[in-house]
């Protein structure tokens, strides 16, 4: 751990965390998913498997891998819902549904390619899958298989994927990104607004405007489009390499976080200006914010707290012994951040 400069309230303290709590045991592999729902923390890894944590006291309560059950490639994406079953995807295309209590799932082999993305409702059990088979599927926690099949637009994988309400948003390597209406289930806009590959796709309302805000891999741009008329008004290259996190606030700042050691930070209720511009000691793999505070994963293993009142770094924490940071996420009811990546070691802060 180091300290910096700086010091807010709440996470952004000039301490910083006093001290971390292991995920134990590890796992065998870069951790690549992870998610949490209460007490309950799921880690996906290139181990081929899922461990279960409590939030707690970061000890495993089961592992979501046997010969019978489970993923015999990379698992890629991983949610858990309020009934504590844990839905996960992996690189064998293979869609698990995993029962609350004992290591049993429910094995899908609706897809025909790796699995990009699971996004759900958590409280619903309704969940949708992208995959590199060019498709996203529509499911039921309780169904015994897919609901619906959103296909035909994309001409290869699925690499990115958000939904909310009735509207799903879907991008691939081409940067074609394509609107799809739940209820028809047919693709009412698709519009290329990268030059390559997508990376995020996020929505953003603020009391009056409905925004889609997308950002790409190749070519840096930050397009936000107006759900109204589905035009961009904002569409520029704002980083010179991949941008791999982009978050929003309440009171309107939008951040991104890019392989080029930058956070930058927009006002978007005065057209979008560029109000911080915040260095990081490597590539920003990933983040989060909560309130007034935003997170950044270094691929340097250094996570590190900005307060963006200030545009200050409050502090900075070690840890990835090996590698990058891949997941960070805040806890706020807990008190907590979780993060795991390349050593195949989650932590609690």
């Amino acid at each position: 751990m180091f300290k910096m400069s700086g010091g807010v309230s709440g996470y952004a303290n000039e301490q910083g965390p006093k001290c971390d709590i292991p995920l134990t045991p590890e796992h065998g592999g870069p951790i690549l998913c992870m998610d949490n729902n209460n007490d309950i923390v799921v880690t996906g890894s290139t181990d081929h498997g899922l461990r279960v944590y409590n939030l707690s006291d970061g000890k495993q309560t089961k592992e979501l891998f046997n010969k019978k059950y489970g993923h015999h490639e990379w698992v890629t994406t991983c949610q858990v819902l309020q009934s504590r079953r844990i839905v996960s995807g992996g690189m064998d295309s293979l869609i698990c549904v995993w029962e609350p209590t004992g290591v049993k799932c429910k094995t899908y082999t609706a897809h025909s390619g790796s699995i990009s993305k699971i996004v759900a409702d958590k409280k619903s059990g309704v969940f949708l899958s992208s995959s590199y088979d060019s498709s996203i599927r529509v499911w039921n926690e309780f169904n015994n298989g897919p609901l619906s099949c959103l296909s035909g637009v994309h001409k290869g994988p699925v690499t990115e994927m958000n939904w909310q309400s009735s509207l799903c948003v879907s991008a691939g390597k081409d940067g074609l990104c394509a609107l799809w209406d739940l209820n028809s289930e047919k693709c009412v806009n698709k519009q290329k607004w990268h030059l390559g590959q997508v990376s995020s796709i996020k929505f953003h309302s603020d009391g009056k405007n409905n925004l889609i805000i997308t950002t790409g891999v190749t070519d840096g741009i930050l397009n936000v489009v107006d759900m109204r008329d589905m035009k961009p008004i904002f569409q520029e290259p704002i980083h010179k390499r991949a941008i791999n996190f982009v978050g929003t606030t309440q009171n309107n700042l939008l951040v991104t976080g890019a392989a080029d050691n930058t956070l930058k930070v927009f006002d978007m209720s005065k057209g979008f200006k560029v109000i911080g511009e915040l260095k990081t000691t490597d590539a920003v793999f990933c983040g989060d914010i909560c309130g007034n505070v935003c997170l950044a994963g270094c691929g340097d293993g250094n996570l590190l707290c900005y307060n963006l009142d200030t545009m200050e770094c409050a502090w900075g924490y070690g840890c990835e012994k090996k590698g990058g940071i891949k997941f960070v996420k805040f806890v706020p009811e807990k008190m907590k951040i979780l993060t795991g990546g390349d050593s195949g070691q989650g932590l609690e802060l």
